[in-house]
């Protein structure tokens, strides 16, 4: 029985490809256009720090100066692009108050408190763990284990973490704690990797949560 439930946050519970692709074509546009990066390489991008994608995509460049330019034009995309994936509120509307309810993500703080008020889900989460609270981002258990240790669990047979991509799965391994893994990512898993859960739609995932509570 899970007593804590720890999503990712891009690709998990928001749907931020788009924004994504948006905000780094109008960059490229800007800075390096003669590259236009594949859908391909533009999804591999989900999931780090976008400080650290911003320096990969663009060697040559200032990455203070890019990442300024990234949070220039970013929440027009924002804005425009980004939203939950189907049934989230539903979903976390039925475990709140039945499980602790957590994010860790490599996403900085100010950026994911923005992703939570745009898409109003900031009353169900509980606590989050952000990129820039933490000295080694994701697949590092660290966030996981800091917001385990905030809630007093240390029974890590009841914590899942729920991801979309390989860099998640590793971190609830490298945590000892159960893995969730969203079947609609485009983010496929290694043979490596082996979810506890396949989550096909959340309000599945919900109702096998209560039923397993009661």
């Amino acid at each position: 029985m899970y007593k804590l439930i720890i999503f990712d946050l891009d690709g998990t519970l928001i749907d931020s490809d788009l924004m994504l692709k948006a905000t780094i074509l109008k960059l490229c546009d800007l800075h390096k256009p003669s590259h236009i990066p594949s859908d391909e390489e533009i999804i591999s991008f989900s999931g780090p720090p976008i400080y650290k994608t911003l320096k990969q995509l663009f060697p040559f460049d200032n990455p203070d100066e890019m990442f300024k330019e990234w949070l220039k034009y970013s929440p027009y995309f924002y804005e425009k692009y980004v939203k939950l994936y189907p049934d989230v509120l539903q979903m976390l509307s039925k475990l709140h108050n039945k499980v602790k309810i957590g994010v860790v993500t490599n996403k900085a703080r100010d950026a994911t408190n923005f992703a939570f008020k745009l898409v109003n889900i900031e009353k169900y989460i509980d606590k989050s763990v952000c990129g820039d609270e933490v000295s080694e981002y994701k697949p590092d258990p660290e966030g996981i284990l800091k917001l385990m240790s905030s809630f007093g669990i240390t029974n890590k047979d009841e914590v899942i973490y729920v991801g979309d991509a390989e860099s998640d799965g590793i971190a609830a391994r490298n945590a000892g704690v159960k893995f969730g893994y969203c079947e609609w990512s485009p983010r496929k898993l290694s043979n490596n990797i082996k979810p506890d859960e396949n989550i096909i739609d959340y309000l599945s995932f919900a109702e096998k949560i209560l039923y397993e509570t009661n």
